[in-house]
Formats: C-alpha cells, sequence, structure tokens
C-alpha cells in the first residue's frame, strides 16, 4: 500500500512530466498554424509582406495594363501550352525528316546541274571572255586623261563664243575654224561612245544566248529547299510569346514586364505621390499593380512556368 505522502509526490511528478510534454508540442502545432495561414494568404493573393513604398516606377500604369492584358492570355493558354509544346516538337520532327529528304534528292540534282553547268560553261567562255574584252577596250577608248578633259573644256567654250559672234553677223575666219575643230572632237567623242554602246549591247544579246542555251542543255537550276521553322524550347516560350502578342509588344519587352510587375507584386510595393508620380499616376499605378498581382496567383496556380 502506498503512503499517502508518496502517492501526493508522484501525483505532482506526473501533472508536472504531462504539462511539460504538452507545451512543445502545442508550441509546435501553432507554428505549423501559422505557416499554413501564411501559405493560404499568400495564395490567395493577399499580401504577406509589409508595404514598400516608392515614388517612382520603372512601368507605368499603362504597361502594367498591357502586361495584365498579356497574364490574362497566359492564364488562358497554361491548359494547353503543354500539349502545344509537345505537338510542335513532333510537327519539327516529321518537318525535320521530310527536310533531310527534300535535301538529299537537292545534292543529287544539284550535282548533276552543275556538271552541265561546267560543261556548257567552258564551250561559252572562249566568246564570252572574246565579248568582255572587246567591251572593256570601248570603255578604255571612252576615257580621258585630265589633261584631254582640259582641252575639250577650252575648246567647248571657245565654240561657244564663236557661234554666238556666228549669230550675231561678227564671225571670223578663225571663229569658223573653232566651230569646225569643235565638230570635229565631238564627232569622234561620239564616234566612241556609239561604239562602246554598241560592244555592249552585242555582249548582252551575247550572254542572253549563252543563258538559253545553258537552260536548254541544262534545264532550270534546281530550287534548295527551306528548313523548317524553329519550334518553342518549352511551353514557358509558348506562355510568354501568348502573352507578348496580347500585350502588343515584343517578346524581349514582354520578359522585362514580367519580371519587373511580379517584383512589385512580390514585394508588394505601392506608389506614392511625389518624385516622379503625381497622385493620378500613383493611383492608378496601384489599381493595376493589384490586378497585376491577383493574375500572376493565378497564372501560379496552373503551375506551368512562366
Amino acid at each position: 500500500m502506498i503512503r499517502p505522502v508518496r502517492r501526493a509526490i508522484l501525483t505532482v511528478l506526473a501533472l508536472s512530466l504531462a504539462t511539460a510534454a504538452f507545451r512543445p508540442a502545442h508550441a509546435q502545432f501553432g507554428s505549423l498554424k501559422k505557416k499554413a495561414i501564411a501559405t493560404a494568404t499568400a495564395a490567395s493573393g493577399v499580401p504577406t509582406k509589409p508595404p514598400t513604398y516608392v515614388k517612382s516606377t520603372t512601368m507605368t500604369a499603362a504597361q502594367l495594363k498591357q502586361l495584365n492584358a498579356g497574364l490574362s492570355a497566359m492564364i488562358a493558354k497554361a491548359t494547353s501550352a503543354q500539349k502545344d509544346y509537345e505537338e510542335a516538337n513532333k510537327k519539327l520532327e516529321r518537318e525535320t525528316q521530310d527536310y533531310e529528304r527534300a535535301r538529299a534528292e537537292y545534292d543529287k540534282k544539284a550535282t548533276a546541274y552543275n556538271a552541265c553547268v561546267d560543261r556548257v560553261t567552258t564551250a561559252e567562255g572562249a566568246k564570252h571572255d572574246s565579248m568582255a574584252a572587246k567591251v572593256d577596250q570601248s570603255l578604255q577608248a571612252n576615257q580621258m586623261s585630265q589633261s584631254q578633259q582640259d582641252q575639250m573644256t577650252a575648246l567647248a567654250e571657245k565654240a561657244q563664243a564663236a557661234a554666238q559672234r556666228v549669230a550675231n553677223g561678227t564671225a571670223t575666219a578663225a571663229d569658223r575654224q573653232t566651230l569646225a575643230e569643235f565638230q570635229q572632237m565631238m564627232a569622234g567623242v561620239s564616234a566612241k561612245s556609239q561604239q562602246a554602246t554598241s560592244a555592249m549591247q552585242e555582249a548582252s544579246a551575247s550572254d542572253q544566248q549563252a543563258a538559253a542555251h545553258l537552260e536548254k542543255e541544262c534545264g532550270k537550276a534546281p530550287a534548295e529547299p527551306a528548313p523548317p521553322a524553329s519550334a518553342p524550347s518549352s511551353a514557358r516560350d509558348i506562355l510568354q510569346k501568348t502573352g507578348a502578342e496580347a500585350a502588343s509588344t515584343t517578346p524581349y519587352q514582354f520578359a522585362v514586364w514580367l519580371d519587373d510587375g511580379d517584383g512589385y507584386a512580390q514585394s508588394n510595393t505601392v506608389a506614392q505621390p511625389g518624385g516622379d508620380m503625381t497622385e493620378q499616376q500613383a493611383g492608378d499605378f496601384n489599381a493595376a499593380l493589384k490586378t497585376t498581382d491577383s493574375l500572376l496567383v493565378q497564372l501560379k496556380k496552373t503551375g506551368v512556368p512562366y
């Protein structure tokens, strides 16, 4: 039989141990409860951080609204983004196989065509070189040195003055001689120019005949197949492309806006008037950012990386 005093001591000890065991468990439960509340609050879009007050931002309210339009499109696209990505890569695989077959066929035809071209152009080469040399010779004949140009200019000025005196009825024999020399000089220039023109026309006609002969012998050059367009590298690429199109901006600019908007939402940014922002601008920014925050929460719930 346990004595009364000993029984009282054992009772007090048992209660002490029970209380000591209960307190850590209770504290742990409270910590888990707070964590669960914080997680649920963040998932609902309610800010969990104290506000970060700013008087200037890298984005305007109008740009946030464009971002929001893109985010809405991304949310709608999220359910099919992975499937679209997989289908795009399957399509690329099929198109790559088709391209490789077409490329092999093209290489075969191009080899035969180039061999034919080499054979035909070798036979036409001597004639082409002769015509080209004739054109070069005609063009060189039309070139004048600086001294020749100076002489021509001086004679043209004398001829102009002589022609004026002829018109006035006061021309001399020297004036008529000047006009005759000028006409003779211009006749020579005209003849050389005509010779060069004829040589170029003859060479052009010869090249056209050679091209016609080449096509007759070898046919048209085979068309090189175009490689397939690249596929998106991930579902994330599809989402961001969708967002950029809905936001009416470039993929690069949209990615910058998405990064900035996400940062503002995460830091619970609140714009204040002053600095670079008016009261209206700050209010518009805050209203647009509230929508951005809500849309980002919805986008994260889809589970598709953005």
